[in-house]
């Protein structure tokens, strides 16, 4: 019988990466040395069992410009810096990370970002992820983006104590998604584009069968600024095709958001909203709103409307979080 035992392969070159990629077995690392390894794509990389990308030096992080990883499974990126500043003229339509389809796709302390300190409205996306199952995303940082995350019909995600700040639009995205952990995760300082309609935690039916299901928004912080307010938690019916089902929004604490800290359309199904903080600023009193009978209980917000266009305090909740001039 023949034992397999996974190596630690080091690699300085895109050209090496790329064969590494080609020969790694199971449980193998691959250990970028500190350098620009510039716009790298990788194509096909799938594996019985987890094989790691990461920085050799935890110190100096190795660098992507941009990074699309196509049909993977089974594949984690540790410990990199993913950073571009568009050029004049491109445009911030693309994403820093792009992950089509596949399966088993670990990101764990990342640095993803633009240009600190400069023109968010020129920054592009952090993460565009579509059709992947198994993604984890934690204890990353993302920073001077357009929109932070983007997870778009993914299945059994986890989005989990990430930094988000200085966000052109929204900070998650998750259209379609059917099983997603939202938690701990920290989003703040929202610098928003023109004309853009910004949000802590989005979800759309726009081009999707369905709203999204079993989703848990657990333990986050959505923190906006007077003149940089962002919606909160929200989750629109565009395409009037509901579906939305198995919420739970617990624990999380929203600091000057705009009108919807918490806002679920079109007759959501089972939906429980407990434990939630809504404190509001001098420009908007937030509420929380649900268009559906909904389990809600132990949150303090200045207003609540439950299967109602009537603002009324749901027994075992608390009116509070109202600016005081």
């Amino acid at each position: 019988m023949f034992v397999l035992i996974a190596a630690a392969i080091s690699v300085a070159t895109p050209a090496a990466l790329q064969s590494a990629l080609r020969t790694a077995r199971p449980g193998d690392v691959i250990q970028l040395v500190p350098g620009n390894y510039g716009s790298v794509v990788l194509n096909d990389a799938r594996y019985a069992a987890k094989v790691t990308i990461r920085s050799a030096d935890p110190k100096r992080r190795a660098l992507l410009t941009r990074l699309t990883i196509n049909n993977p499974r089974n594949l984690a990126l540790s410990g990199l810096e993913v950073s571009y500043v568009p050029k004049p003229g491109e445009g911030n339509a693309q994403v820093m990370i792009r992950i089509n389809n596949g399966s088993g796709v670990t990101l764990d302390n990342l640095y993803v970002h633009g240009l600190i300190g400069g023109d968010v409205s020129k920054d592009l996306s952090g993460l565009s992820a579509f059709n992947v199952e198994g993604l984890s995303v934690t204890n990353s940082r993302f920073q001077q983006v357009n929109a932070g995350i983007k997870v778009e019909r993914g299945r059994n995600v986890l989005i989990d104590h990430n930094d988000i700040g200085f966000i052109g639009s929204d900070a998650i995205e998750i259209p379609g998604a059917n099983g997603i952990t939202i938690s701990w995760n920290r989003i703040h300082d929202f610098r928003t584009n023109p004309g853009v309609h910004p949000d802590g935690v989005q979800c759309w039916t726009t081009r999707q069968a369905s709203g999204c299901k079993n989703v848990r928004i657990l333990k986050n912080q959505i923190l906006g600024s007077p003149g940089h307010e962002p919606q909160g938690v929200f989750f629109g019916d565009e395409d009037r095709v509901g579906g939305y089902e198995n919420i739970e929004i617990s624990g999380n604490r929203f600091v000057m958001t705009m009108w919807h800290a918490i806002n679920i359309y079109s007759g959501p199904k089972n939906v429980t909203i407990r434990a939630n903080e809504v404190i509001a600023g001098p420009n908007f009193t937030p509420w929380i709103r649900v268009d559906a009978p909904a389990v809600v209980e132990g949150n303090s917000a200045p207003a609540y409307f439950i299967n109602s266009n009537k603002s009324m305090r749901p027994a075992g909740n608390r009116i509070g979080g109202r600016y005081a001039k």
